[in-house]
């Protein structure tokens, strides 16, 4: 895949609600839309202008020079898409990249089409074209025909999300059915809400509060324990009034039954789907031994030298962190067993939006406490947990206010507590952090170097 002219020049195939969203999150994550296709010159000139690319209802006028082509198409329009895009010459076939984002369709639509490298960008999202969505909170499920096509797609997805897995299509396809009882199935209740409430005096807009607390309870609670209401409780008389209430509408009373019964008698709760795990610690900081020990958490300390942390000039803040970290995952993950789970992290300190490093020496160090006094920093803390499945990274921010301190404070710390093996040369739990730290807006124990609260959320979701 080498052969083209850059590796992040995309053609977008489609102009949907997948497609609109995605194509202004590409070029924001740095990638160069050179065209967008559509079966419909309007629904293609729609998308485009707006983002000054190039447009075409053509298929043959489909470029042939990108090194990415991504389907936002519908499923059955596929394999259309598919052969007609790999027949257009063997070099596009062999040097580009074809990826689709269907949840229910097998990536081998474009290996019987004639590509050699392929995969899937699976969003795991409901798009509308009238609604903004912040994709980087949305899960992206992933996988390739080859290490290099996964590589390169992984690349593209934790550009635009820190939440990125890797799926195959049977996991795709449980993935798909479970977002249908939780998406499309769960509209559809609310649809039969606004039935019921049809002819009263009473607005659908009433239940919105309901329905934004039925959606937050079950990110601190399983759908199990946040279960409310006659059914959970056994209240079959009120179920039983309810259904008389239905009469009228035979088809929500059937409806009001079944789902009562499957509250009634649910599967038995599952408190861990997931097979247990080796935390390992890829980290030779003491102070994060520390923070993950306080957890209660069971864990291996993995070390390797020589990973290099350098990273793109254009990064920022929060996306060093990040970078930094998945750096190091991705260097770990290439000798880890199938029933590990490795903890990589990386904390900088940034002051006006520069990175201040680990000091080269006492002067270095010096200077640096120098400028953080009396100022506010920022201060970035990127994680990412890597299974062999699966990656998802994330970043906590701090914000550390320094009083203004004398020269003859910042040479006592230096001298004594020679911290030059951190990032901004100082330690927030040594005695700099007591008496030159004024405030702290955000986690504490994200500026000593792993922001713990926030990491047990996240093992917390995966089942550790």
């Amino acid at each position: 895949m080498g052969e083209v002219a850059s590796e992040r020049v995309v053609v977008l195939l489609g102009a949907g609600r997948v497609a609109t969203h995605l194509a202004p999150a590409l070029i924001e994550a740095g990638y160069r839309i050179a065209q967008i296709y559509s079966r419909t010159e309007d629904a293609a000139r729609m998308l485009a202008e707006p983002l000054g690319i190039a447009y075409t209802d053509d298929m043959d006028a489909i470029r042939a020079d990108a090194h990415i082509y991504i389907a936002c198409v519908a499923d059955e329009a596929l394999p259309e898409v598919a052969s007609v895009l790999c027949a257009k010459n063997q070099q596009l076939r062999t040097n580009s990249l074809f990826i689709h984002t269907a949840g229910s369709v097998a990536m081998d639509v474009w290996r019987d089409a004639g590509a050699e490298h392929y995969g899937i960008l699976y969003p795991l999202q409901t798009f509308s074209k009238e609604r903004e969505v912040d994709m980087r909170k949305v899960s992206l499920f992933v996988e390739a025909s080859d290490e290099e096509a996964l590589w390169t797609i992984e690349q593209l997805a934790q550009s635009l999300s820190p939440k990125v897995y890797r799926a195959d299509s049977d996991k795709r396809a449980q993935l798909h059915i479970a977002a249908i009882f939780a998406c499309n199935f769960a509209n559809a209740m609310y649809d039969a809400a606004a039935r019921v409430l049809e002819g009263s005096d009473i607005p659908f807009s009433v239940l919105l509060p309901l329905i934004d607390e039925t959606a937050a309870k079950v990110h601190v609670l399983t759908p199990h324990e946040a279960q409310t209401g006659p059914a959970v409780r056994g209240d079959h008389a009120v179920m039983q009034h309810h259904i008389a209430a239905l009469a009228g509408t035979p088809e929500l009373q059937e409806l009001y039954r079944q789902i009562s019964s499957l509250i009634v008698n649910p599967q038995p709760p599952t408190l861990n789907p997931y097979p247990p795990m080796k935390l390992i610690l890829a980290s030779n900081s003491p102070r994060r031994r520390e923070l993950l020990a306080g957890l209660g958490y069971p864990y291996e300390v993995r070390v390797l030298d020589g990973i290099d942390e350098s990273y793109p000039t254009e990064l920022r803040g929060a996306d060093v962190a990040a970078h930094i970290s998945r750096v190091k995952a991705n260097a770990y993950a290439l000798s880890m067993a199938p029933d590990e789970l490795i903890i990589t992290a990386d904390t900088i300190v940034c002051l006006d939006e520069q990175v201040l490093g680990k000091p080269a020496d006492e002067a270095e160090a010096m200077a640096m406490i120098r400028s953080l006094s009396g100022r506010t920093h920022q201060v970035y803390t990127g994680v990412t947990l890597t299974t062999k499945d699966a990656q998802r990274s994330f970043v906590s921010r701090s914000d550390v206010t320094f009083a203004v301190l004398t020269d003859e404070e910042i040479q006592y710390y230096v001298t004594h507590y020679r911290p030059m093996d951190k990032a901004g040369a100082y330690g927030i739990q040594e005695w700099i952090g007591y008496i030159g730290v004024e405030r702290i807006d955000g986690s504490y124990f994200n500026v000593m170097g792993l922001p713990v609260q926030q990491l047990y959320r996240e093992l917390k979701e995966l089942g550790v």
